[in-house]
């Protein structure tokens, strides 16, 4: 059987290349039975253009609204247990969150605590991970040096 995954905050185009990715059966067909798709902003399935779920295409949850900014990580595992469809058998976690602030250090402080949010909610709730992407970009403080 193949992995259930789950791809955090998925509104981006990394993100989206991740679950359109899995859904397209990559590496091969059955490496995953199952993909959430967890935002906090509104996504449809037609909009984002993945494929309909078949015996093919690994089932799909788009779940909308769960903002990592409000709350802490027992009210995300709250949240998490009762919407993220058999969480305790996600094996591999994509976490592509992020929260734009104009002022740097705000922003950093902002998404140092969306990441201990999210995988602290994941730790506890998903024994079975074996498997996580944090892709992390460069960031600069200082925009007239480039």
């Amino acid at each position: 059987m193949g992995h259930n995954a789950l791809v955090f905050c998925g509104s981006g185009i990394l993100e989206w290349v991740a679950a359109n990715e899995i859904l397209s059966n990559y590496p091969e067909k059955g490496t995953y039975f199952r993909v959430t798709d967890l935002t906090d902003r509104p996504r449809t399935r037609e909009k984002s253009l993945w494929p309909e779920s078949t015996t093919a295409v690994p089932a799909l949850s788009i779940l909308s609204g769960i903002d990592l900014t409000s709350g802490t990580v027992e009210d995300t595992m709250e949240r998490l247990k009762e919407r993220v469809p058999d969480i305790q058998t996600v094996g591999h976690f994509f976490y592509y969150a992020y929260k734009f602030h104009p002022g740097f250090p705000t922003e950093t402080e902002i998404d140092l605590q969306m990441s201990r949010t999210g995988f602290g909610a994941l730790e506890a709730l998903a024994p079975k991970i074996s498997y996580v992407v944090f892709p992390t970009g460069p960031k600069m403080d200082r925009p007239e040096s480039v």
